[in-house]
């Protein structure tokens, strides 16, 4: 925590980091939005056994999972090899273009 406040301090405080935090909240927007449409959806009197609904819905979870297990790779590798070295191994290496191979 200490190196993180140091480090803001070193960029111009939390001004300057206004975009990011900006960016960051519409991602968790992004993520939060398909559950919340979900149930605003049910409580109008949507049907939840359309096809396209599930299929969304199990979209968004994969997606969750996907990511995840992403994360999860990314800090083991992180920690086997250090803070500096790559990670272009599982999922990574599945989803990722072939220009950054």
């Amino acid at each position: 925590r200490n190196r993180i406040e140091a480090r803001a301090k070193e960029r111009g405080g939390r001004l300057k980091r206004f975009p990011f935090i900006l960016s960051c909240s519409f991602l968790y927007l992004g993520l939060a939005a398909p559950g919340f449409l979900a149930v605003q959806a049910v409580a109008a009197g949507a049907h939840l056994s359309s096809c396209g609904f599930r299929f969304c819905i199990g979209a968004m979870y994969v997606g969750w999972a996907v990511a995840a297990v992403g994360d999860i790779y990314k800090s083991v590798r992180k920690a086997q090899r250090g803070d500096a070295a790559p990670v272009m191994g599982g999922p990574f290496y599945l989803l990722s273009s072939e220009l950054h191979r």
